[in-house]
Order: structure tokens, then C-alpha cells, then sequence
């Protein structure tokens, strides 16, 4: 009973395992994902500002769109 219970066992987790595969599509053709982030004008804002212009976000491959907010009330 206990080894037909550990070969279901074993079964059960080869195929798990087998449908965890990463996909061999192409994806070279694809645009870069593009986010879209808001903040305020601020020092607090300066890392953001520093890896847009090292392009850290293109070597990521993302394409980073800023959009400043002035107060609390235009965020929405």
C-alpha cells in the first residue's frame, strides 16, 4: 500500500513539474512592456530620475512613461 501510495506520489509530481516549463515561444518581434508612473515632483523622486537616465529601464527591457502630478487632487 505505502509504495503503491509513493509511485502515485512520484507520478503526480513529475507531472507538475513537467507543466512548470518556461515556454519556448519567440518573443523577439514583441514591443517592451510599457508602465505608466505617477509621482509627484519631489527629492523623494530622484532614483526614478537617475535610472530613466542611465536607461536602467530599457536595459530591463521596459518602456517607462512619466506623468508628474502637481497635488493630491490631480493623481485621479
Amino acid at each position: 500500500m505505502y509504495k503503491n501510495a509513493l509511485i502515485v506520489l512520484m507520478l503526480f509530481s513529475v507531472l507538475f513539474f513537467s507543466s512548470c516549463q518556461k515556454s519556448e515561444g519567440t518573443s523577439e518581434n514583441a514591443s517592451p512592456p510599457t508602465l505608466t508612473v505617477g509621482m509627484m515632483s519631489a527629492v523623494d523622486a530622484a532614483p526614478f530620475y537617475v535610472a530613466l537616465e542611465k536607461g536602467y529601464f530599457k536595459d530591463a527591457g521596459i518602456d517607462v512613461e512619466l506623468m508628474l502630478f502637481t497635488n493630491g487632487q490631480n493623481r485621479q
